[in-house]
């Protein structure tokens, strides 16, 4: 099993539990073509090209080949609709043959089930909290934190341009019904397996112990009003909230680490809340890039937290390689490592999933050929990693 192909041909024959997806609805899905596939994945947070003229395209191509989250989405749309690179000169036609396979309003859950092998997945679609994409079934929820952390008035949003009042009855005018509201939104929706915080966008992890005196002093504050260490008040004490609610409900808690404001997205910033709860797992997202032995040494200290590799391997798969090694070898309980694919469109996401498994099939094979681990031990780590861990985890 040490030739990396014939690693590669069994890890895609493991079944696959992705522990994050931001999955797109059926009608978004549908509108899909090779432009609207790059818009929506994180090829587009890098550019995408001026407009749809061949010189625009070839010179967009130019500048971005080498870049890893192109070169998986590229991988993927090859696999799945059976063409070569995309070129300036294909590109219609790659585009073409992508829209009129989405008119079938199941293919892109075709693509999940029968291209990537996946049996479930935990969805996170911050636009509607709680959400599982239309498809119950296949997709358990993610519950997001992020807007009630920063919605002590109903003119504030979050990163993501949310307000909790967006999607709740009624309009809390104090702190207790406020809380009261949080109670009953999750409780309205059935599918939801983990709280999710992605506040990393606009805060610093440092989420401090707050009294309740001090959030009812900010509570109702226009956001020109509150200062930004009141701002951090109020979200601090409605993360420790949702932390009892985790406790109470013996739900994870999944946490943006790494990339995003990069002051403040250290995750050791997170080891007063770890330590201070340690009855909350806390999932520790994206490998903490670039801080990948910062998460490493929480993990090892720590044995609520767990890591999760999403997204790493599409932002840098040298640096995913890097990171698996690492983590294999320094957590204490190698039940506490997962990945999802951390996408909007399947095409991507499938790609993420190309991306684990090349990571996964490089790092077994150094770990073999130098007999540090036997094939029996890399089997047991290859089923973990893909869908055993996850799947207990958050119970699906």
């Amino acid at each position: 099993m040490a030739d990396i192909n014939s690693i590669l041909q069994w890890l895609g024959s493991i079944p696959v539990v992705s522990s994050h997806e931001h999955h797109l609805e059926s009608p978004e899905q549908q509108k899909l073509d090779l432009d609207g596939i790059f818009h929506r994945s994180y090829v587009g947070w890098c550019s995408t090209p001026k407009d749809r003229t061949k010189e625009a395209r070839s010179q967009w191509l130019s500048i971005i080949r080498a870049n890893s989250y192109f070169v998986w989405l590229e991988k993927s749309i090859m696999d799945i609709y059976g063409c070569g690179p995309i070129t300036a000169e294909n590109w219609d036609a790659v585009s073409h043959a992508i829209r009129e396979s989405h008119q079938d309003a199941c293919f892109h859950w075709q693509i999940l089930t029968e291209k990537a092998n996946y049996q479930r997945f935990v969805e996170d679609s911050y636009w509607n909290p709680g959400g599982c994409a239309g498809n119950p079934k296949l997709a358990a929820s993610a519950y997001r934190m992020d807007s009630w952390m920063a919605g002590f008035h109903p003119d504030c949003l979050d990163h993501d341009r949310m307000n909790p009042r967006k999607f709740i009855d009624g309009k809390p005018d104090c702190l207790d019904a406020y809380l009261h509201a949080i109670r009953e939104d999750i409780k309205k929706q059935p599918t939801v397996c983990t709280f999710k915080c992605a506040a990393a966008y606009e805060r610093v992890l440092l989420f401090e112990p707050v009294s309740k005196a001090k959030a009812e002093a900010v509570f109702g504050k226009a956001p020109e009003e509150a200062t930004e260490q009141e701002k951090k008040c109020f979200g601090d004490y409605i993360f420790h909230y949702f932390l009892d609610l985790a406790k109470e409900m013996d739900l994870p808690v999944q946490i943006h680490t790494g990339l995003a404001r990069l002051a403040g997205s250290n995750p050791m910033m997170l080891e007063q809340a770890i330590e201070n709860n340690p009855e909350v797992k806390f999932v520790l997202f994206h490998g903490g890039f670039p801080w990948v032995n910062e998460v490493a040494s929480l993990a090892h200290n720590h044995p609520n937290v767990y890591l999760d590799m999403n997204w790493i391997p599409l932002v840098s798969t040298e640096a995913a390689k890097n990171a698996l090694h690492t983590f294999l070898e320094i957590l204490p309980n190698c039940n506490h490592l997962s990945w999802g694919g951390d996408a909007w469109t399947s095409e991507e996401s499938f790609g993420a999933l190309m991306a684990l498994r090349f990571v996964m099939a490089e790092v077994f094979q150094e770990k073999l050929s130098s007999s540090f681990y036997s094939s029996a031990l890399i089997e047991e780590l290859a089923n973990k990693i893909l869908w055993e861990n996850a799947k207990k985890l958050y119970r699906l």
